[in-house]
């Protein structure tokens, strides 16, 4: 049986906390009157709810929504729970473009068609310039955000304030869960309830290639473990990683377990081959504060735990299989 090795280094998670003022917010863009090519314009609720029937396609804001009457129970376009959430059982991997509008009153209430929750339900694409107000999110779904349960692509320049509630986990103020995704310039501010795991203010659950940048979290925060002000929990390997750039929190965070004012739970693994070097999981907390109240077990300023672990295998004529090996956090 050939000997291996454990790797020296497990996971570095890298604080660097500078003095430096961070950028003001970017407001939502100004509204362009003008239609650009290749665009479908959306006017009316009904222009809305129709983005669902091309998933790729380009959709552009021209005026803002108020959706509080159409969706209250027994109006126009309640589904029985509100809102039906666009793409609501596969991903829309468009544009949609906010144009500097807002769309406010979204309602949903209960259990939705899929496991998703939000204006959308699954995102691959592109989300920007767009403000949601008077959220009111009460779910029971996996996956519940204010933008869309799941998503991965771009969402960039979004401002959400409500009260999103969920007792499936996976709850976020923008998304739920996402993976390889750029989130820039976002901000929260509200409430944001969880019952279940994976809470955070701007991000559920994230499973690497994220990168959230130049964004806030106002909300209050209730989450059960791994609860966080931007993150609740990441599970990141090998060039596969979560990078937060001037960032911060001012929203109150309490959690049962893994609380972190900044990131909940963190968990990173590499690969010890025995016999090369392997390429290791490095999160990136870079420039970010804290100033809301973190309370909750492992609870910490920025980060409240830290577990990294490794593959590693042994390899003989008839066998090849992997174990997990955990080191304490430091």
């Amino acid at each position: 049986m050939k000997k291996t090795r454990l790797l020296p280094i497990l996971l570095s998670v890298v604080l660097v906390l500078s003095v430096l003022p961070f950028p003001t917010l970017l407001p939502v863009a100004r509204a362009a009157d003008e239609i650009p090519e290749g665009y479908t314009p959306v006017y009316t609720i009904e222009d809305l709810y129709a983005v669902r029937n091309v998933r790729d396609g380009n959709y552009i804001l021209m005026n803002d929504l108020d959706l509080t009457e159409a969706l209250a129970p027994g109006g126009d376009w309640d589904s029985g729970y509100g809102w039906r959430p666009i793409c609501d059982d596969s991903s829309f991997t468009g544009v949609f473009d906010g144009n500097g509008h807002t769309i406010s009153g979204l309602r949903i209430s209960g259990n939705t068609t899929s496991n998703k929750a939000g204006l959308f339900g699954g995102i691959g694409g592109t989300i920007k310039d767009l403000r949601l107000t008077a959220v009111d999110i009460d779910s029971s779904n996996a996956y519940t955000g204010a933008i869309c349960g799941y998503a991965s692509g771009v969402i960039s320049n979004v401002h959400v304030s409500g009260k999103i509630k969920s007792a499936g986990g996976y709850t976020g103020g923008i998304s739920g869960s996402v993976s390889a995704i750029l989130i820039s310039n976002v901000s929260v501010s509200g409430e944001i309830e969880s019952s279940g795991a994976y809470t955070g203010g701007l991000v559920g659950y994230t499973s690497g290639g994220t990168q959230i940048e130049l964004s806030c979290n106002m909300a209050e925060i209730t989450g059960g473990a791994n609860a966080g002000g931007i993150v609740g929990c990441s599970f990141d390997g090998p060039n596969n990683n979560l990078n937060i750039t001037q960032t911060y929190n001012k929203g109150n965070v309490n959690g049962t377990s893994h609380t972190g004012g900044i990131l909940g739970f963190i968990e990173g693994y590499t690969y010890d081959s025995g016999y090369s070097t392997a390429p290791q999981s490095t999160s990136i907390v870079n420039n970010c504060y804290n100033v809301g109240e973190v309370t909750g077990g492992r609870a910490g300023g920025i980060i409240g735990y830290n577990q990294p672990y490794i593959y590693r295998h042994q390899d003989t004529p008839s066998r090849y299989s992997f174990y997990y090996y955990y080191a304490n956090p430091t």
